[in-house]
């Protein structure tokens, strides 16, 4: 990024969150995004609910993290220890954690999962079911990304997610890279953070 911004080369980052320089860049609200999914679960009377955290090393995972630390706090609900679940990149991992999670007692373990990303939810729902138990009967499972196309594998209930405005972003990144092409002069940098929405499917349900 650094030798790039030297030498004036048109560029823009996608969900890269850089700091030091100002360059273009298009991001995604995801704190927000995880923010709105526990209000969501909430408001259909969930208290007891689990995160799923994708690999902490990459920052939308901890934005989405944070979004969910934040909200419970802001609720006063409480977050043990065994609520989170660090998945990492090996998505079987969420497969095992919710086949285990399922084998605490209804009144102890959480009502509803709140996952990182859509490929750790569908994980995470086959262990649901392979251990007897239904979604969103049993428990609820939230993703977040909107992915169009699922493994070929998945074959459970469509999934509720936290949806992305890709399209936008694709449009807006090509739009604002052939204005710098056809410009002498970039200007300044562009900073924008898009905001997203809750698509509502067939993963969650209403606590009672």
């Amino acid at each position: 990024i650094e030798r790039l911004y030297a030498s004036h080369f048109p560029f823009l980052l996608v969900e890269n969150n850089y700091q030091t320089l100002p360059v273009n860049q298009l991001l995604i609200d995801n704190t927000g995004g995880a923010r709105s999914a526990i209000e969501y679960l909430i408001s259909l009377g969930h208290r007891r609910i689990a995160h799923f955290m994708g690999d902490p090393n990459k920052k939308v995972n901890l934005d989405r993290f944070n979004g969910y630390t934040e909200t419970m706090r802001i609720h006063g609900l409480s977050i043990g220890a065994a609520d989170i679940t660090n998945i990492y990149s090996d998505y079987d991992l969420a497969y095992q954690a919710a086949f285990d999670l399922m084998g605490q007692t209804p009144d102890t373990r959480p009502t509803a999962i709140f996952c990182s990303n859509d490929r750790i939810a569908l994980r995470s729902i086959q262990g649901i079911m392979d251990a007897g138990y239904s979604v969103p009967g049993d428990i609820s499972v939230m993703g977040f990304d909107n992915q169009r196309i699922l493994p070929d594998f998945y074959r459970g209930p469509a999934i509720t997610s936290v949806e992305q405005p890709l399209y936008t972003i694709g449009m807006d990144s090509i739009r604002l890279l052939s204005e710098r092409l056809n410009q002498a002069d970039p200007g300044q940098a562009v900073r924008k953070t898009y905001k997203t929405r809750i698509i509502e499917k067939e993963t969650v349900g209403e606590y009672r």
